[in-house]
């Protein structure tokens, strides 16, 4: 198992149990995720094996931050503010393949 997926799963739960008790806001968590990333992104310089296993336990801490943190975001819209954000996904994905697609000559 890659040490970033491991980090990820250790700290979900975790993540998403402070979120639940109120331990952890959304912006506390984005900040801290964001610090935590900025330093796995420098560790990742380092050269050799150590660099590598830190900056993949310290992206795993991020990712395993933030998911509990975006799925709570998610379902604080209601159904009607999803179905918009999502028509205007598709919306904007059509778009964009009508303005990519090469004009018959």
């Amino acid at each position: 198992m890659s040490v970033l997926a491991a980090t990820a799963a250790i700290i979900q739960p975790k993540a998403g149990r402070a979120l639940d008790t109120g331990r952890l806001t959304t912006r506390t968590g984005l900040l801290t995720g964001l610090l935590i990333t900025a330093a796995g992104l420098a560790a990742a310089m380092v050269p050799g094996l150590p660099g590598v296993l830190l900056a993949a336990a310290l992206i795993g801490a991020y990712t395993g931050l933030i998911t509990p943190l975006g799925f709570a975001a998610l379902t604080a819209y209601s159904y009607a503010a999803q179905a918009v954000l999502l028509a205007a996904g598709g919306l904007l994905a059509l778009a964009n393949r009508r303005r990519a697609e090469p004009t018959p000559s």
